[in-house]
């Protein structure tokens, strides 16, 4: 019985979720005329709960200096971040092709150049410590 309680209020949150983006992105087509006649576009409410974006210091930093020149939301940003962070070791060059002001380029530029300089500080160390 308590598990149809549960899912029958989950339900119910889903169909109020759902309800507050249509809602939501009708005020958006409202506003935004590229939006008028697209299909293809929607608001999305999340039901997660997890926003490690928010108590991420260097994140948080790095995005107050491109809020501007960016297009993104702070869920999309922190996914590149995070990317960005896991080639930042690897040889070769990086690339990232967006659009607008290049708010999301300095973001992953920025996130390569401190993995590089931590990778290569961790190196000298480490070769220090086998003297």
């Amino acid at each position: 019985m308590q598990d149809d309680d549960a899912t029958r209020r989950l339900e119910r949150l889903e169909r109020v979720r759902a309800l507050a983006g249509s809602v939501l992105h009708a005020g958006r087509r409202a506003v935004t005329p590229e939006l008028r006649g697209r299909r293809g576009h929607s608001t999305i409410i999340s039901s997660a709960t997890y926003s490690p974006w928010a108590v991420d210091q260097r994140f948080r930093e790095v995005v107050e200096q491109i809020r501007a020149n960016t297009l993104l939301d702070e869920m999309r940003l922190h996914e590149l971040w995070q990317l960005a962070g896991q080639v930042g070791g690897l040889s070769g060059d990086a690339i990232e092709v967006g659009c607008w002001r290049g708010g999301a380029g300095c973001l992953a530029a920025g996130r390569i150049a401190a993995s590089l300089v931590l990778i290569r500080a961790g190196r000298q160390t480490h070769r220090q410590g086998q003297r």
